[in-house]
């Protein structure tokens, strides 16, 4: 079904950040047949090969008879080891050499490419992927938390958060429970073509009353919940019932379609849920508990409209975005168009701004909450507004215990414990991501680290984990986005509508083998 792995040629500016220096580099094609027998070449180089691998050599290497050998990391989607050794390439299976120059005097060189490969100017990578790259699994940061049956996904950590001018801060609450012995192992993982920036990373335990529901809520709050009750009503923008498909958190969710996509657009198509009830008169707000995660929508957004259409001006695109607020800020006002559930209340005969909920990302469901104000007879209605086949709705329930005011108090671990994927410690990385500051944790793909907590567990209160983040991502440059011929059409920032009119097309088109092949294709984590 898939065709071989194509490469793209790769430009990369380095960010140090193990010796908090920032010199810069030059990358250089080089042909194999123009370098003579014993050859040194002592800069940092990248070799890609005709069978889909990519070597990198942080520290050079040497052509000896019909070999190029030196000590290096082997990548590729099928078994990324993921590990620094010494190798040997035939010339003839080589595809291409690129060199790293440094052009600016720094007081110290990086260490080694596995600091080096990232930077806050990402322009294209040196990158691969199958020749369907949008279906390429794609995610921010990912946690697993270890249970009975291994390690089980818990939630992504800032998925809106696509370059340095968007980082951003992220509450995720975990499933996990605490137990008797206040152990938690947790991981976290690089599954993507991406290198993810986590500046923070903070494990806490939340201890609130007996009997309530911690939920993260708006503008990266949390709030409690304590009883579920079913709406009255839930109907969708075209006025069908579709309480049946919300009123269990089982798994049965609503889903727009894409029957409001398969025309030219004019307007941006959204849906929308209404949901109605009867509160006591006595309440003057009540808290709604929502479900929800993201199709994968945003990934074709991301992919094929926005980096793909563009081929190798997707170059500039991210330098862009990483070192123009004013227009990183834009694209941010843009996506908020695409992006979230917007929440508005009836009130008085119109519609009030309540908020709005961030997307989930298309892995892990999402649980929810928010305060929404009811009229003086005891009337709720809320709309939650996204847009067209971007979001699935599993579970909408009322909490009328208002009252029940936001009684929390957070618990820092006592002991952390942290492994690399050799299961080596690494306990250096906890002082990159215990603070918001300029040092971060850069994770490649196929990294993963392990996290051993200890927390004191109480008898008195419910203990509830909670991640509080801030970091971003790079998307990595797909080597058949490079590559491509002209197309008709080309991401313009300005041109709203054309975006979508491009998202429509593209979504109707690839909907059903993204959906089919995304999940198969993540990259495996070094062991």
């Amino acid at each position: 079904m898939f065709k071989k792995i194509v490469f793209s040629l790769a430009t990369i500016f380095l960010l140090i950040i193990m010796t908090r220096c920032f010199p810069t580099y030059t990358v250089k094609q080089q042909n194999k047949n123009e370098i003579p027998n014993d050859s040194v070449i002592q800069v940092g180089s990248k070799i890609q090969t005709y069978n889909d691998d990519i070597y990198v050599f942080p520290r050079g290497f040497t052509v000896d008879g019909d070999s190029l050998k030196g000590f290096a990391q082997l990548f590729n989607l099928e078994n990324n080891d993921g590990y620094y050794s010494n190798r040997s390439i035939p010339l003839k299976d080589i595809a291409m050499i690129n060199n790293y120059e440094e052009t600016t005097s720094g007081s110290r060189h990086f260490a080694s490419f596995l600091f080096g490969l990232t930077g806050p100017l990402m322009t294209v990578t040196s990158l691969y992927c199958v020749s369907c790259p949008k279906c390429c699994f794609g995610s921010c940061p990912t946690i697993y938390t270890k249970g009975k049956n291994g390690y089980e996904l818990e939630c992504e950590l800032f998925s809106e958060c696509i370059s340095k001018q968007l980082e951003n801060d992220d509450v995720d609450v975990l499933i996990k429970k605490l137990s008797i012995d206040g152990n938690v192992d947790l991981m976290i993982t690089n599954e993507a073509l991406e290198t993810h920036y986590i500046n923070r990373f903070n494990l806490i335990s939340v201890n609130h009353p007996f009997g309530t529901r911690l939920l993260p809520s708006l503008n990266d709050s949390l709030i409690l919940v304590k009883s579920f009750m079913e709406p009255l009503s839930i109907s969708n923008s075209k006025g069908i019932n579709i309480l049946s498909l919300t009123q269990k958190d089982d798994g049965n969710f609503y889903r727009s379609g894409t029957k409001d996509l398969d025309k030219t657009i004019n307007d941006i198509p959204y849906d929308y849920i209404d949901v109605g009830s009867k509160v006591p008169s006595s309440s003057r707000n009540v808290k709604i508990i929502i479900k929800y995660r993201n199709t994968l929508l945003s990934t074709i957004l991301l992919y094929d409209v926005v980096l793909a259409s563009q081929g190798i001006e997707a170059v500039a695109w991210i330098d862009k975005m990483n070192n123009n607020p004013e227009y990183a800020q834009y694209f941010k006002m843009l996506y908020q168009n695409f992006s979230g559930i917007r929440i508005q209340s009836r009130l008085n005969n119109s519609w009030k701004n309540v908020g709005t909920l961030k997307d989930a990302g298309p892995l892990a469901w999402r649980y929810a909450g928010f305060e929404a104000p009811v009229d003086k007879n005891g009337n709720l209605k809320i709309r939650l507004k996204f847009f067209t086949d971007n979001m699935m709705i599993d579970y909408i329930a009322i909490d009328t215990s208002s009252s029940y005011k936001n009684d929390l108090e957070f618990t820092l671990p006592v002991a952390v414990k942290i492994t690399n994927a050799k299961g080596e410690p690494t306990n250096e990385v906890y002082d990159f991501i215990k603070d918001d500051d300029d040092q971060y944790l850069v994770t490649n793909p196929g990294d993963n680290y392990t996290f051993k907590y200890k927390f004191n567990k109480k008898s008195n209160c419910e203990q509830t984990l909670v991640i509080f983040s801030r970091g971003y991502y790079y998307e990595w440059i797909r080597g058949d986005w490079v590559r491509n011929k002209e197309t008709d059409y080309k991401f313009n920032l300005y041109d709203l509508h054309g975006t979508l009119n491009h998202l429509a097309e593209s979504w109707l088109e690839n909907k059903d083998i993204i959906e089919q092949e995304f999940f198969n294709q993540r990259i495996p984590l070094k062991r």
